[in-house]
């Protein structure tokens, strides 16, 4: 027997699987049944349903035959393992989640197309449908938002083939069933780069789909929203769907190429080029928009890699293990075997992160878990939950107390593993007796809009609360509890890390009312009420040191902003810049903090004190932010722009970031400034005395993009300073979407200076040999012009160009940093020869 491609088959395998479809097609199916479709005896279909029911991938009702829960671990297997799956997985939840409509993730085989995980939000329709969808591969392609946009990341004669194979019938009047209409709209979407399915495949069902390329030219998956005509109309189906799908498959593709490389340069489409992290996470989602020099692309460089040292999975691989049944949480060892329970329970940020990469690690020895986040996402075996953050929310309160439900629980055989990470203050709300969440809510305004620090903040909000400070260790008593805490406070203040819920509260309620008075702060009577009574003796005091609560708690530090400085100063000093950690402290107003590191840096530039350029200052901590305007900012995008005000030299770069992604109430991690943002200087100055900065950086095309991190270790700022060597030679770069390209030469840029340079050896050599003596790295991003000058001057292992004199050379080293198809050349220079620095090139 030979299949469509000539192989051999095995004639018995192919009844089987022609069972096992038949019965995923009808929902079920008997013996008789089965005989009449796959034309086979009753007495050998009886043996192929025996040996599909003694492995567990059949079961049996009667007279009738299912699939078997053996079927659901093997599409578990062949999903889980997709690379495709692992880099969109989170980009379909985020679309789900933020448009409230059914996302999408869909592959090709064979002409048919198979849903590898979908999501569905809040107002999504046809869920039943889609379910459906996902158990039966759809035969037909050209229908679909998802599959039109495969079909146009295929080559045509593929496409021909899928379509004589499958057909083109017509679902609705709107279906395409003319083959050379079709190739119209693939040529279109392969323009545009995003499909739309009008009610081709559903009557009164609408899409949008952009196709996911890998390493491969080739598509190799979709990703989609679909939900009603009635909401998919104007402009959010023109143009707001596509730009959020078109976004979503730019992060799967950088993902799913980041899986097989280590750290170094690689191009996407359209040859735009990304960092990637170790792990293969890009964090800055605009890096190209912001990479306008190669000071910004230290300083992103910077930030990636500290963000990238703190995220779960990189916390985990260094302070958790688990080996003979012994749990280690960075020394501290829980033999596994004295438990009947693992519970993981907690929440933050980046709760739900943590999560997941704790039970890809350890999920065999959990039992259930609890987390509140603001980021869900689905994880096996345990209820993450939604909340509110930076104000908690009605949901976000009901949920902890499906948390504080779990704790209450546990009993002494109960080993309660507690995420608390940034963010667990908003999120882990359980407001007390009395307080109502708007009272909870108007509360938090308050305080943070007061300037106050965030050690203040969390004195009040723990005595309004039923889980903050150590009520959750104490709910779970007489468990063992290990608080997981991932730091995003000054000092790392085990107590001040999501208000402590797992941690002996050192405060009272005569310091909670101190800050209130302190502030001057008008919070609404029942927390006043609520305060005072506790001042008076009335409601007991958050459990304190002594308490034997605690007897049976460790909490453990896990990350805190150290942590992503000590990476950041490691990436400083790879790319040649002289690192300076200033402290990973610092506090106090936001834009006063902005300016004092400007004046550090100025003076690091003038008088090379504390440290010569070329340098870079690293600082940690939490800023805040006093509010006197009603505008939308956050403190890492007033830190910058405050600096940018303050700034006159042109070769200083300054970055600051949240580096859970969420600056303030915006959707920006922070912002990347230089002398050039801050204009015009009282529109500038105006936006900062309002506190609306955001819109204003957004114009300048300055706020920095990651999205939910995963992480929430503080803030995290580095300003990069230059000198002028490093400004006219390091700068060197060549982009072919920014920079036109003539015959016989190209453009040369530092900068915000483009000049056009006839003589590509003799300029450049020109322009290098002031730099006599001197290690230069210059990074040429690949286009075909500039490979093309390079190719036409590489020698095996060198290029010599002539210098301004006759006899004067410039040698250049190679370095090849690349697959072998998309070649970054990194080239190092060292003059060889005194130099005439007079009849230099001025660029």
């Amino acid at each position: 027997m030979t299949d469509d491609n000539g192989s051999r088959t095995i004639q018995s395998v192919a009844a089987t699987t022609d069972i096992i479809e038949h019965i995923r097609d009808n929902n079920g199916g008997t013996v008789s049944g089965l005989a009449d479709a796959v034309d086979l005896s009753p007495a050998s279909i009886h043996s192929h349903l025996a040996t599909l029911k003694q492995d567990g991938y059949i079961i049996q009702h009667g007279s009738e035959y299912n699939l078997g829960p053996q079927m659901l671990t093997l599409g578990e297997a062949v999903r889980n393992r997709s690379k495709l799956y692992q880099a969109a997985k989170q980009q379909v939840e985020r679309l789900a989640t933020e448009l409230e409509e059914s996302a999408h993730l869909i592959i090709e085989h064979d002409g048919k197309m198979f849903a590898l995980y979908e999501r569905f939000g809040s107002n999504a329709v046809g869920v039943k449908y889609h379910n459906r969808k996902r158990e039966v591969p759809l035969n037909h392609m050209h229908c679909t938002a998802a599959g039109k946009s495969i079909l146009s990341g295929l080559p045509d004669d593929r496409v021909e083939v899928i379509l004589e194979k499958r057909g083109m019938p017509q679902n609705t009047e709107n279906t395409i069933t003319d083959t050379e209409a079709l190739f119209d709209e693939l040529a279109e979407i392969r323009e545009r780069g995003y499909s739309f399915a009008n009610e081709e495949q559903m009557e009164g069902i609408r899409a949008v789909g952009a196709p996911i390329f890998g390493s491969e030219e080739d598509a190799v998956g979709a990703i989609a929203v679909s939900g009603p005509a009635s909401g998919f109309q104007g402009t959010r189906y023109r143009e707001e769907l596509p730009d959020k799908v078109t976004r979503a498959a730019n992060i799967c593709e950088v993902n799913l190429r980041a899986s097989n490389v280590d750290w170094g340069v690689v191009s996407s489409k359209n040859d735009r080029f990304f960092i990637l992290l170790p792990d293969g996470a890009l964090v800055i989602h605009n890096y190209d928009d912001l990479a306008v020099s190669e000071r910004h692309r230290v300083a992103m460089d910077t930030i990636e890699r500290g963000i990238q040292a703190t995220t779960p999975a990189a916390v985990l691989d260094r302070k958790v293990s688990v080996s003979d049944g012994i749990l280690d949480v960075d020394g501290n060892r829980y033999d596994l075997d004295t438990y009947d329970e693992v519970v993981l329970l907690g929440g933050g940020n980046a709760a739900a992160q943590i999560a997941a990469e704790f039970q890809a690690r350890f999920g065999d020895i959990l039992s259930d878990g609890a987390l509140v986040t603001d980021d869900p996402t689905s994880i096996d075996g345990l209820r993450v939950l939604p909340g509110s953050h930076p104000l908690p929310d009605e949901q976000g309160s009901e949920n902890t107390r499906k948390v504080l439900h779990y704790a209450k629980e546990a009993d002494e055989n109960t080993l309660v593993l507690a995420i608390v990470a940034g963010g667990a203050s908003a999120l882990l709300a359980a407001p007390t007796t009395g307080i109502s969440i708007d009272d909870l809510r108007a509360t938090t305004t308050a305080l943070l809009e007061s300037g106050a620090e965030i050690q203040e903040i969390n004195t009040v909000r723990r005595h309004l609360s039923d889980i903050k400070g150590g009520q959750l260790a104490q709910a779970a008593k007489p468990a063992d509890v290990v608080g997981l805490l991932f730091s995003d406070v000054v000092g790392n203040n085990p107590s001040a890390i999501g208000s402590g819920p797992t941690v002996p509260d050192e405060t009272s309620y005569a310091d909670a009312v101190e800050v209130v008075e302190r502030y001057e702060l008008d919070v609404p009577d029942a927390v006043s009420t609520h305060l005072e009574a506790g001042v008076e003796g009335a409601q007991a005091e958050t459990p304190g040191k002594n308490d034997p609560s605690f007897d049976r708690t460790t909490n453990v530090v896990l990350v805190d902003g150290f942590d992503a400085i000590e990476a950041a100063r490691d990436a400083v000093e790879e790319r040649g810049f002289t690192p300076l950690v200033l402290s990973s402290r610092i506090r106090g107003e936001a834009r006063e903090a902005g300016t004092f590191h400007v004046a550090l840096a100025e003076e690091c530039r003038v008088t090379g004190n504390p440290v010569s350029p070329p340098a870079a200052l690293i600082s940690g901590g939490e800023t805040t932010v006093t509010v006197r305007g009603d505008g939308v900012g956050g403190p890492n995008q007033e830190f910058a722009l405050a600096a940018s005000l303050e700034l006159s030299a042109t070769d200083i770069v300054v970055a600051a970031v949240d580096t859970d992604g969420i600056d303030g109430a915006t959707d920006a991690a922070g912002a990347i400034v230089d002398s050039n943002t801050a204009t015009p200087d009282a529109v500038a100055r105006e936006a900062l005395d309002r506190n609306d900065v955001e819109p204003f950086l957004a114009k300048k095309d300055a706020l920095v993009q990651t999205g939910p991190t995963g992480t929430n270790v503080s803030d995290l700022r580095v300003v990069v300073i230059g000198d002028e060597w490093l400004e006219r030679c390091t700068g060197l770069s060549f982009q072919s979407e920014e920079l036109a390209c003539l015959t016989g030469g190209c453009y040369l840029t530092t900068g915000e200076t483009v000049a056009e340079v006839d003589s590509f050896t003799d300029e450049i050599g020109v322009a290098l040999g002031e730099f006599t003596g001197r290690d230069i790295e210059i990074i040429f991003e690949s286009n075909s012009c500039v490979a093309a000058h390079i190719e036409s001057l590489r020698s095996p292992d060198k290029l010599v160009f002539p210098g301004p004199d006759d006899g004067e050379r410039v040698l250049i080293t190679e370095q090849f940093v690349g697959d072998g198809n998309e070649m970054v050349q990194v080239l190092r220079v060292g003059a060889y020869a005194t130099v005439n620095t007079q009849n230099k090139l001025d660029v």
